[in-house]
């Protein structure tokens, strides 16, 4: 074996490899008839055609030689229009050239047989170059393979021009540039050996290899760019995706909040309340030596206030004296507003002594702020006289939880207590045992 057909063994393994890598890319990634597909078949036909030159080296027979080399052109013909095929998927363009051309490619397969594509005479041609040997063998070119040599360059011409006049991306540019290499340049070569212009190496098979290495690393560029694009597009999906879920989240703690607390003053609203009584409820059915209190609270004079100042103002002194009770009570305790200028407080764990001493110390806060006095005048803006008798302040009802009465009815008695407190006078806290103290 010479060291040209060495050299050509070594090129058709190369692309018989790089075929059968693009296939099984196409087949486990893509599942599409994609360029990938195109390419692979363009690069396997590209391998038969420079193999079916290495094994007519090999005879002698001119039989043998001319089915060899119809063969040999077959290969060409799948390697061009599959390649075809690969640059308009690269362009986007539609698929009339290629069609028409694999058509023509079919017609002319179906001359293989007989001796329209070539004939014989076989033509031997013998050359030494840099001291090797080329030895070739080809048959003589008929009417149908004129045509197809023809209609090949048509194509490739027109192509040429679509890349040339089209603006493209660079990378696509070079795509279309490299396409006319093989079929052109080496083959303007073989047409002038085959056709005794003059004496040289027949240079295809060697553009072809040169062709597909350099398409096929423009594919791993390609690749490798559009792995990059995918990561920064994946980073910024996931950063928009963890934007959204916080924002989400965000949104629903506000739901949550809007569900569950009163807008106005940031307490436990009343449907929340009725929640924290039912589970409450239930722990006191578990645990029956626990103890809890429930103070019902109302404010004194507020009507006054909304009267005279207005519901703005009434609004006003509502968070005010939320904000005195939530920093009045515990963590446990459920400080609610029931509606209006009640509100309930459910002290677990805690007696009615503990309840009176709570009601003790927000009287004490109450009177630091002066009852809201300067706080209402700095809000409305102007000086304001508020007679004694409708000083804001309130009072309350408590009640113990004893067994077999439910929180409802406990919340109950606490009212009732309260509307005792009412009765008796203002500012004063009565225990629904029947034990009332006034405050003065």
């Amino acid at each position: 074996m010479s060291v040209h057909q060495l050299s050509l063994a070594y090129i058709s393994a190369i692309l018989m490899t790089l075929s059968i890598y693009q296939f099984a890319q196409w087949f486990y990634i893509f599942k599409t008839i994609n360029r990938h597909f195109y390419f692979a078949l363009s690069a396997l036909g590209g391998s038969l055609f420079i193999f079916f030159a290495i094994v007519i080296s090999f005879c002698s027979e001119p039989e043998t030689i001319l089915a060899l080399h119809r063969l040999r052109i077959l290969a060409l013909m799948v390697c061009a229009a599959a390649w075809f095929y690969c640059m308009y998927e690269l362009y986007g363009w539609n698929y009339t050239i290629p069609k028409i051309f694999f058509y023509i490619s079919l017609a002319a397969a179906c001359t293989a047989p007989t001796g329209l594509l070539l004939s014989l005479p076989i033509q031997h041609v013998e050359v030494t170059r840099f001291g090797i040997d080329f030895r070739y063998c080809f048959g003589t070119t008929r009417v149908a393979y004129s045509f197809y040599a023809a209609a090949l360059l048509a194509c490739f011409v027109f192509t040429i021009s679509r890349v040339i006049f089209t603006k493209t991306p660079d990378i696509n540019k070079s795509y279309g540039l490299l396409a006319f290499l093989p079929g052109v340049a080496g083959g303007i070569n073989d047409f002038g050996v085959t056709h005794g212009f003059f004496t040289s190496i027949m240079l295809t098979e060697y553009f072809i290899l040169i062709f597909f290495f350099v398409v096929f690393m423009l594919f791993i560029r390609e690749e490798q760019r559009n792995y990059y694009m995918l990561q920064e597009l994946n980073l910024h999906l996931e950063q928009q995706v963890q934007k959204r879920t916080e924002q989400l989240k965000n949104a629903n703690k506000q739901l949550m909040l809007a569900a569950t607390t009163d807008s106005l003053t940031g307490l436990v609203n009343s449907a929340e309340l009725r929640k924290c009584i039912h589970l409450e409820n239930e722990r006191l059915k578990r645990y029956n030596s626990r103890s809890l209190t429930i103070i019902f609270l109302d404010l004194d004079n507020f009507k006054y206030y909304n009267d005279t100042f207005g519901h703005h103002a009434g609004d006003f002194l509502l968070k005010q004296f939320a904000e005195i009770v939530k920093e009045n009570y515990r963590s446990i305790d459920t400080t609610a507003r029931y509606g209006g200028d009640e509100f309930v407080i459910m002290m677990p764990d805690t007696n009615p002594e503990k309840s009176i001493r709570s009601l003790e110390r927000l009287y004490h806060r109450l009177g630091e702020e002066e009852y809201f006095k300067p706080s209402l005048e700095q809000f409305l803006g102007k000086d304001i006289v508020i007679p004694s008798r409708y000083r804001l302040n309130f009072s309350a009802g408590i009640a113990e939880y004893q067994p077999g009465v439910s929180l409802k009815e406990l919340i109950v008695m606490a009212d009732k207590a309260l509307y005792v407190a009412k009765q008796t006078g203002k500012s004063a806290y009565t225990v629904w045992d029947g034990i009332t103290t006034t405050r003065t």
